[in-house]
């Protein structure tokens, strides 16, 4: 007894695409055309997204600039937000203060933080967390005192202050694998040093989490 196997053919698929047709179990040439517009258009939209916090704080320190806030200076809004105002993450129950500061030219910069029942936190541009003060922070609201230092900063910090990482302090943990492993570098940014080959990774080291 021969036995002869003939694929279905798939039924075409309504979506908010239009529809999609399939022949042989591959997409019709109009089918990948949408598929691929279809791609574009999420890659877009999630450009967009991510984008928008450093866009949006980049925009505001120009505006703050414009505006004639000196270096170390600070603009206070003395009235509470409404839906109209145009920035990230707003709410009505506080009073907002920005200041601009340019560690290039000041240096090193320090924040008093009082003793206060306050939650407040440091963002990088895309509104990361990056350190977390206040009764949030590693001294539950019994004050602060947080070192900001300028990139390229080389010297040792002093104790007793909070120091947010900078771009070039930040760590990497990985687990450490039984054996040889390859490591690669992805970069979003590449500076000069990356282009022209200058740049040497820092060395890797293994570091006991304690845990065994």
């Amino acid at each position: 007894m021969a036995l002869l196997s003939v694929p279905a053919q798939a039924e075409p698929v309504k979506t908010r695409l239009g529809i999609l047709e399939v022949d042989h179990g591959l997409p019709t040439p109009a089918t990948r055309r949408k598929l691929y517009d279809e791609l574009d258009f999420q890659r877009a939209v999630q450009g967009v997204i991510w984008a928008e916090p450093a866009i949006n704080n980049a925009l505001f320190q120009r505006a703050m600039v414009n505006a004639g806030v000196p270096n170390l200076g600070a603009m206070v809004y003395d009235k509470r937000m409404h839906p109209g105002q145009e920035t990230l993450t707003p709410n009505q129950s506080v009073i907002y203060l920005y200041d601009t500061i340019n560690l290039a030219d000041t240096g090193p910069v320090v924040h008093i933080v009082p003793e206060a029942p306050i939650n407040a936190g440091f963002f990088d541009m895309w509104m990361r967390p990056v350190l977390d003060f206040g009764t949030v922070g590693p001294n539950k609201g019994r004050g602060d005192r947080i070192l900001i230092l300028p990139p390229g900063y080389t010297g040792e910090a002093p104790e007793g202050y909070l120091v947010p990482p900078g771009p070039e302090k930040e760590a990497n943990w990985l687990p450490a694998p039984a054996g040889s492993f390859d490591v690669h570098l992805r970069t979003y940014v590449p500076q000069k040093a990356l282009l022209d080959g200058s740049y040497k990774l820092p060395p890797i080291v293994r570091a006991n989490s304690g845990s065994d």
